[in-house]
């Protein structure tokens, strides 16, 4: 010990004895073989002694393999190493593929309670099938049939019922060399279904319907035969037409309006002006009728069918324009005038009409989309026809094509209030059979009808 060392020093720690030494190294060994030398390889091995290689070497070969002499260099003793550790490895794999883990038997006891359980799950399976296929009408009502009115409007184009054999002016069509008409049978078989169809309908208003009586009623009584066949049993139709009007030197022609019971049709009128003096002469004046229902005894519908003039040439175009300005600006005006009808709430209430509630409904063929923007010279969007000042609203989408042509023409205006109220669903029943005079093609019209359908929910209690 050193001179200046401290009395106090620890003493060092007693030296490791041989005994103790050889057994850790034993220890080590035994666990570096037990992994197959994992991650131990050429140069690691290379580190150890060649007596601790023999050692290691000699342990890894099972006893059942053939006993070989104990290479006496490092390289030796490495490679051999090495290539009995590949075999060990290959030897594990083949037994983890080999082994397969045994699965003991369920016991009787749960093997019955299984098959129960699957029973009865099978059993109660089998009874909801058979329940279903069972059934056929005696199922309650779970939901309450939605409680609507359907509108349909159509312009008709002179509604071509007659004889399917003959022309208009009487003469006989020509038949193929099999005696089969050509087109007017088929014409008719589409009447029939789209009768059919509209069957379905409250009210049905048509426009473009001729002005001559003996063709007008032939064809509407033809018409109603055919919508009486789509008929439900116990409901009758109504029809009543507005007065034939038309342009100056023109052919005239009316509105016909169809209502189907137990709607009852209360009032008619055929509006032939319209607007603030000087009135606005309406070239096709509008049909419009009041009508009750007997199951809603405070509603009312005021239904009006209009026609405007065409979008060609220009001059009609202006006059279209004019006559729809007047029907809404005089709207108002003329309902109150005619029927005491009144616009608010207010205004029924001070006629002593606050419980009645009347729906009013403008359909028709517009040859515009009512609902037009324009935009002025300074890009500002207005209304050409003011219908929000005029509070109605459009139903039928301007996207929606009514017309073979692809024109958005026809369409059904709700007052603002009941549009708030009932939120209708306008639509477009396109045709398959489409009049298009200009590629020569016979059909029932060049409109497609268009619907409206509102639905009478409950309302909440206040």
């Amino acid at each position: 010990m050193p001179d200046d060392a401290p009395d106090d020093a620890p003493d060092a720690p007693d030296a490791l004895d041989a005994p103790a030494v050889a057994m850790m190294e034993e220890t080590r060994l035994a666990a570096l073989i037990a992994s197959n030398l994992r991650g131990v390889g050429d140069a690691r091995l290379r580190a150890h002694s060649d007596a601790d290689l023999r050692r290691i070497l000699e342990r890894m070969v099972d006893a059942d393999e053939q006993a070989a002499s104990v290479p006496s260099d490092t390289d030796a003793l490495v490679e051999a190493i090495l290539a009995q550790k590949r075999r060990v490895g290959e030897k594990t794999k083949k037994k983890e593929k080999t082994t397969t883990t045994k699965v003991e038997p369920p016991s009787e006891v749960a093997t019955t309670a299984r098959w129960h359980s699957l029973a009865r799950g099978l059993h109660r399976q089998c009874a909801a099938v058979q329940f279903v296929h069972l059934q056929d009408d005696e199922l309650p009502v779970a939901v309450h049939a939605p409680v609507q009115l359907k509108i349909c409007s159509f312009n008709a184009l002179k509604m071509r019922l007659t004889d399917p054999g003959k022309f208009l002016d009487g003469s006989v069509r020509p038949v193929t060399k099999d005696g089969h008409l050509a087109d007017g049978l088929l014409l008719m078989q589409h009447w029939q279904a789209l009768a059919s169809i509209m069957a379905g309908f409250d009210l049905i208003v048509m426009q473009e319907i001729p002005g001559n009586q003996k063709l007008r009623e032939e064809r509407i009584m033809v018409f109603l035969t055919m919508l009486s066949n789509g008929t439900a049993e116990g409901r009758a139709w109504s029809y009543v037409h507005s007065v034939p009007s038309g342009k100056a030197g023109g052919h005239k022609e009316c509105h016909v309006a169809f209502v189907r019971s137990p709607l009852v049709i209360e009032k008619v009128h055929t509006w032939q002006s319209a607007g603030a003096a000087p009135k606005t002469l309406l070239d096709y004046a509008p049909l419009q009728i009041l009508v009750s229902d007997p199951n809603r005894p405070n509603f009312k519908l005021c239904l009006t069918s209009v026609h405007l003039p065409p979008a060609k040439p220009p001059e009609r175009a202006r006059q279209r324009d004019t006559q729809l300005n007047a029907i809404l600006r005089g709207y108002w005006e003329e309902v109150r005038a005619n029927w005491n009808l009144a616009h608010t709430r207010k205004g029924a209430k001070d006629a002593g009409k606050a419980k009645e509630e009347v729906v009013h409904v403008i359909a028709g063929d517009y040859n515009v989309f009512p609902g037009i923007v324009d935009a002025d010279a300074e890009g500002t969007e207005l209304e050409r026809f003011n219908l929000s000042k005029h509070d109605f609203v459009f139903t039928v989408p301007e996207t929606a094509a009514t017309s073979v042509g692809g024109k958005n023409y026809d369409n059904l205006l709700v007052d603002s209030t009941s549009y708030k109220k009932y939120l209708p669903n306008g639509a477009v029943m396109r045709l398959v059979q489409q009049q298009n005079s200009a590629k020569g093609q016979l059909g029932l019209s060049d409109h497609n009808p268009v619907t409206l359908t509102l639905e009478f929910f409950e309302e909440v209690k206040k």
